[in-house]
């Protein structure tokens, strides 16, 4: 043995000797154990953060396949295996890559900040997320456009599987899967929220129709929240005649409270053993199931196929094409955030351009209704002839100037349509009180069309026939031609002949 060598070992070499033999001493057995004990303290952590238990459950699966890919352990992980792992075997939809990736990141940010050290004096390896920048997936909102059927479709869909329930095999699990099905248009939950309702779940005395309680999935993974579903007036009937009818029919006490709502016609075998009064719930992927087969036997129209989260886009979407304002359709779904709700109604038949005629026409039309402003006088008032504090609205006509007191109600029409001129068209310069889309950033500052004021009266109704009807009436509750001139602005001639339309027997004069 060469003596130099013998004496570097026996010198600052022995740290090194040392680090060898402990590594020589660790077996591939002892860094697969600690893998595993990894991935349940890290399940144990997003825990005790309060996730669901079935988003527990996904946490890690990404991690272990492509461990169990390479036949490795993470921290032996490079960023070159975790690119072609994903761009051949691995490769999925771009969602499903985004997920499992930032999940795999996700357990690396766990890794390194408890298990660095030990991780690199165990088995001498540095913890380095194999996701870096370049690897590491951006979003760039590439969700597909869920478009669902119509609301005549569905109503076809529902009465072509209603009319063929007769004729179905198992009939009460036909009816089970049509009722549940149908609760998930009217009520907008989602599948797994629908699944966990038990019977005494249901709440009949809540509201006008009675409600239920479901588990949310809540924010950004939070957890489980409770919150009431609502059944409405087509729900709440069918929902009886399937507790009624239907549900007794199942193999389990259906009185029990905690009895699942959409109990499961497979009673397990070790269930059925130990004679538990209740049945397990159907699971989400068998009403998925049912409803893909419904949807290719009884759908019609251009939407082939229906899974249950289209069913929440068309609960969100029908219900606001039927005229429920984004608010309620928000309070229906159970979302936190307006915006997530904005998302669902994508495909609604609604046009922005025409609610904002509508908001702007709705101003005008009480103006006519209640001070009988004519049409053209209501397209040249500006916002400075608009008094709030004094309650009060200058129009001109011709050279002359008429004062006219708001009522109650044209006051605060009038207040919350300059709140929302403002907030819709903060830099407008024009100062016409009535704007448009058009109108409202023109620099000519032009007055609103006579087409916009008459876009959203009714059928058969005008502008001027309001003004008319309005001072007509005035003159019959009033019979008095002065007070017609002071408030409406109109000549002695005008008022008294609407003072002689309305009481025909009266020729009294105006006074001299």
């Amino acid at each position: 043995m060469d003596p130099a060598a013998v004496a570097v070992e026996s010198g600052l070499a022995d740290v090194v000797t040392l680090q060898r033999r402990r590594q020589a001493r660790v077996s591939a057995h002892d860094e697969e154990s600690f893998f595993l004990d990894t991935l349940s303290e890290y399940q144990w952590a997003r825990d005790a953060a309060g996730l669901a238990p079935a988003t527990l459950d996904g946490l890690v699966k990404p991690v272990i396949e492509v461990c169990n890919y390479y036949g490795t352990v993470p921290w032996q992980l490079s960023p070159r295996e975790v690119d072609r792992y994903f761009a051949r075997p691995g490769k999925r939809a771009s969602s499903t890559l985004r997920a499992k990736i930032n999940k795999i990141d996700a357990y690396f940010a766990f890794l390194e900040q408890r298990y660095a050290g030990e991780i690199m004096r165990r088995f001498g390896a540095a913890v380095e997320s194999p996701i870096d920048l370049f690897n590491r997936p951006r979003h760039r909102g590439d969700f597909g456009l869920r478009i669902p059927p119509s609301q005549t479709a569905m109503c076809d869909f529902f009465s072509r599987w209603r009319e063929d329930l007769p004729n179905a095999r198992k009939y009460f699990v036909a009816c089970r899967n049509y009722v549940m099905t149908k609760v998930a248009y009217l009520s907008g939950v989602r599948a797994a929220e629908l699944c966990g309702v038990c019977m005494g779940d249901i709440h009949w005395e809540h509201g006008q129709w009675g409600r239920f309680v479901v588990q949310g999935k809540g924010a950004r993974a939070s957890g489980p929240r409770p919150r009431e579903a609502y059944m409405f007036q087509e729900g709440r009937a069918l929902l009886w005649w399937y507790i009624e009818e239907i549900r007794g029919e199942f193999g389990d006490d259906a009185e029990h409270p905690r009895a699942p709502l959409w109990p499961s016609e497979r009673k397990p075998t070790a269930v059925a053993a130990l004679n538990l009064p209740i049945a397990p719930a159907i699971v989400p992927s068998t009403f998925r199931r049912s409803l893909h087969a419904a949807a290719t036997n009884y759908l019609t129209g251009p939407v082939a196929d229906l899974f249950p989260h289209l069913l929440r886009h068309a609960c969100a979407t029908h219900n606001y094409e039927r005229g429920m304002t984004l608010w309620e359709v928000q309070k229906v779904l159970g979302h936190d955030w307006a915006t997530t709700t904005l998302r669902y109604m994508a495909t609604a038949h609604a046009d922005p351009e025409v609610a904002n005629l509508a908001a702007s026409s709705q101003a005008a039309q009480r103006l006519v209704a209640i001070h009988a402003l004519p049409g053209e006088e209501l397209r040249t008032i500006l916002t400075t002839d608009l008094n709030l504090a004094r309650g009060t609205l200058e129009v001109r006509r011709g050279l002359l100037r008429h004062t006219l007191y708001l009522e109650e109600f044209t006051h605060r029409l009038a207040s919350e349509w300059l709140a929302y001129r403002h907030h819709r068209w903060p830099a407008s310069t024009n100062p016409c009180l009535l704007v448009s889309q058009k109108t409202a950033l023109d620099p000519d500052h032009p007055v609103v069309s006579r087409t916009l004021l008459r876009r959203t009266l009714p059928k058969n109704v005008t502008l001027v026939g309001l003004r008319q009807d309005r001072m007509l009436n005035e003159a019959f509750a009033t019979g008095d031609p002065l007070k017609l001139m002071r408030l409406f602005g109109i000549t002695a001639q005008t008022a008294m002949r609407y003072v002689a339309a309305a009481y025909p027997e009266r020729t009294a004069r105006l006074p001299r």
